[in-house]
């Protein structure tokens, strides 16, 4: 779930990097269908357009280090 999203994140990192720095982008598909200053609205605005698991939010930073982390579970609720 989420594997096209996530791989067009990969594969287009530094592009999205350079366009969104410091901001929270919003995938569905192979496409940024939107872009927020902060993940609560991201994910909020993203929940009622599309529904929870349609999406991929992904913060835009030039700091590769911020890319390091791991999560081994994530839950949300409505």
């Amino acid at each position: 779930m989420l594997e096209k999203e996530f791989n067009y994140f990969k594969i287009n990192r530094d592009s999205l990097i350079k366009k969104y720095n410091k901001k929270y982008i919003v995938i569905v598909g192979e496409k940024v269908v939107g872009v927020y200053d902060n993940r609560i609205k991201a994910l909020k605005s993203s929940a009622s357009k599309y529904g929870l698991g349609n999406f991929l939010i992904e913060y835009c930073t030039d700091d590769l280090s911020y890319y390091n982390w791991s999560f081994a579970n994530w839950c949300f609720a409505k």
